[in-house]
């Protein structure tokens, strides 16, 4: 969800900021990136210490399901996804309404969807197209690779592509070589976890679930 959200945020958040440069947008940017991979390595790591090479992806999945614990954190991943799809399917839409505008600029009737129609066919098709994909998708382990490819991209690829158009305006060199990082490691991310996901699904590589010895 933070890959997700933040970068929607990225570009108002660079214009709220007061006396803004490329340097204090780069330390935001730095610090949301530490604090984001900080949580997930502790989570990681807490999950391969506890289950050791038999974690899953959704680590949920290695806990009893009876569990009253695991319960609660099935509910709390519920209410996360409940209030994270409208955000994304508000980014979603804004991407179409852009690209709908860009493509019909030059064109003698330029499509300018922003009626209440368009919305709510765009939101219904949306939601229909993720209900089959939900519906259809049977390896959940693949569903998160792949969401997480996507996720370093927004989470690397478009900041980097930010830093680079400001710092090239400003002629910092510095700055625009830190951008250059920032995108090299989304696109490097990106294409290992396509790679690594479609290799253990032409394997049919799945681990056995180890439950925890809990209540």
């Amino acid at each position: 969800s933070f890959a997700y959200q933040c970068h929607m945020t990225s570009v108002p958040l660079y214009g709220e900021m007061r006396h803004r440069t490329t340097t204090k947008y780069l330390v935001v940017v730095g610090v949301a990136m530490f604090l984001a991979t900080l949580s997930y390595v502790i989570v990681g790591l807490a999950g391969m210490a506890m289950f050791g090479g038999s974690v899953q992806a959704d680590v949920i999945l290695n806990f009893p399901p009876n569990s009253i614990l695991i319960a609660i954190g099935r509910v709390a991943v519920t209410i996360s996804i409940c209030m994270t799809y409208p955000v994304i399917l508000f980014i979603g839409r804004q991407a179409l309404e852009g690209l709908i505008i860009t493509l019909t600029t030059s064109t003698s009737q330029p499509l300018h969807p922003g009626s209440n129609t368009f919305r709510l066919s765009s939101i219904l098709a949306w939601f229909f197209v993720t209900l089959v994909v939900a519906t259809f998708a049977t390896q959940l382990n693949d569903m998160i690779s792949v969401a997480g490819s996507f996720a370093a991209t927004f989470m690397f690829v478009f900041p980097g592509c930010i830093i680079m158009k400001v710092s090239h305006q400003e002629g910092n060199t510095a700055h625009t070589l830190a951008g250059s990082v920032f995108l090299l490691l989304g696109i490097f991310i990106f294409v290992m976890n396509i790679v690594n996901t479609v290799d253990e699904h032409t394997k049919g590589h799945h681990r056995k679930v180890t439950l925890a010895p809990l209540p």
